[in-house]
């Protein structure tokens, strides 16, 4: 996999193994690249969560699912969906009239939810 560093230095990783593996890595690193191409930091959460999209054969492309915008904080950071479940959320209010959300806390439901209202709010939807 070759990649370009800003400072025009080229960067070569290489992968050895099966090759189901190997492809199956090359579409990880090239998707977190691609990310914090787009903006996005990693962190261990972002790489272990597209660790288990890749080893469940999953195809969810990480700088798709950050392109979806919902707002901005106060503060100007921007708010979107981090996984493919949340993004099928947002998706969800945005075609639903009601939608119930259910899961382990912490995973982002409420903070979605009110996102996704201030949003309407400031755009005169409600």
């Amino acid at each position: 996999i070759g990649a370009k560093e800003s400072s025009s230095k080229k960067i070569v990783l290489k992968i050895k193994g099966k090759d189901a593996d190997v492809n199956r890595a090359k579409k990880l690193i090239l998707s977190l690249a691609e990310s914090v191409t787009g903006g996005e930091g990693i962190d261990r959460q972002r790489v272990e969560y597209a660790m288990d999209l890749a080893e469940n054969g999953e195809e969810v492309s990480l700088s798709e699912i950050d392109k979806d915008l919902i707002c901005h904080t106060a503060a100007g950071k921007p708010i979107h969906p981090k996984t493919k479940g949340q993004a099928e959320y947002v998706n969800a209010m945005r075609n639903s009239m009601i939608v119930f959300g259910t899961g382990p806390a912490g995973t982002g439901k409420t903070y979605l939810a009110m996102a996704m209202a201030i949003n309407a709010f400031k755009k005169n939807e409600v």
